[in-house]
């Protein structure tokens, strides 16, 4: 069972790895995602269920089903509770199965910066 994208995330000394689904929307790999996250979505996507498929303004976006948002939430879980999504890193994603690699899509630009 290949995911569909693989990233890592850290902060300070904590790092975690993260993957997609390989469906399209098939949600994160964690059990939830962690409230600072859930909480920037759902100012995204206003009364979306998390994960889904969402239209925003003329865009059709992918909401919590990213490796951003499985890797972030590893981290998250493991660090003091004042650290914010904007201050961790992250590695380039990419396709495990080519190595591609892929930028980052809208909704994580907006929730990690």
């Amino acid at each position: 069972d290949y995911p569909k994208i693989i990233t890592g995330c850290e902060w300070d000394q904590v790092r975690a790895h993260g993957r997609s689904n390989r469906g399209r929307c098939g949600g994160a790999r964690v059990d939830g995602l962690h409230q600072k996250i859930t909480e920037q979505l759902m100012m995204i996507a206003p009364g979306a269920s998390i994960p889904s498929t969402v239209d925003v303004g003329d865009k059709r976006l992918n909401i919590g089903t990213c490796a951003e948002d499985d890797a972030a939430t590893k981290v998250l879980n493991a660090v003091p509770a004042d650290v914010q999504t904007n201050s961790l890193t992250f590695v380039f994603p990419f396709r495990p199965r080519t190595l591609e690699p892929l930028d980052c899509c809208e909704v994580c630009k907006l929730i990690f910066g």
